[in-house]
């Protein structure tokens, strides 16, 4: 059973795109897109507890024909009929790694799918350096916590400084999640400018935060 967060992912996905999930981990995602009448999913991850058992949970849908599962890392040796790919569950910071590493890859990719567990801004702004737009945004609660799923295809669009904090998509659609999340960042921030001992340079960044948050709701 797909998680909330794969379900929204899965409904981005086309019938017609060729997709490869990176860092699959127990391969959810492609082995749902297989059922659901995909006929190629390129499934890898580039740690051996995971893609063993991708592996036998790719053995036990009887599904080794149309999931082709690779134990490497990021994009390496990506397979030339992915067009879309998908990096969720990830750190932000890990995830521009191994977009960055593998860009000479994405010349053959319409689309990616993205869904950081944090850091955000610094995905949108690799994307724009990259030279993929930003389509579609959602914001994801999942429990307590909030996660991100950024769609972008292969054309140029350079985003300003409030669209990669808050997401361009985001800034317009300011869906119940999206404000849910900002006003629990809002609270959290009045929490901590009460802290007397809070640094002063801190505190200009949290009440110039608290500006631009007011600003987008």
């Amino acid at each position: 059973m797909l998680s909330r967060r794969l379900k929204i992912i899965s409904q981005f996905i086309e019938p017609e795109d060729v997709v490869g999930d990176i860092g699959t981990d127990s391969g959810q995602l492609p082995i749902f897109l297989a059922l659901h009448g995909h006929k190629y999913v390129y499934a890898s991850d580039n740690k051996k507890g995971p893609f063993d058992n991708l592996n036998k949970k790719v053995k036990e849908a009887n599904l080794e024909k149309v999931i082709k599962t690779a134990l490497r890392d990021g994009l390496d040796r990506l397979p030339k009929k992915v067009n879309t790919l998908v990096i969720a569950g990830l750190g932000g910071e890990l995830l521009c790694e191994i977009l960055s590493k593998g860009k000479e890859k994405l010349d053959n990719i319409k689309k990616l799918i993205l869904a950081p567990n944090n850091s955000e801004p610094s995905v949108r702004k690799m994307l724009s350096f990259l030279g993929f737009m930003i389509i579609d945004e959602e914001v994801v609660k999942e429990g307590r916590h909030f996660y991100e799923i950024i769609v972008a295809i292969n054309a140029a669009c350079p985003v300003c400084n409030l669209e990669t904090e808050f997401g361009p998509i985001n800034i317009r659609k300011k869906t119940p999640a999206f404000k849910e999340k900002w006003k629990k960042i809002y609270l959290r921030n009045v929490a901590l400018l009460k802290q007397e001992e809070l640094p002063p340079h801190r505190r200009l960044e949290i009440i110039a935060e608290q500006e631009r948050i007011k600003n987008i709701l």
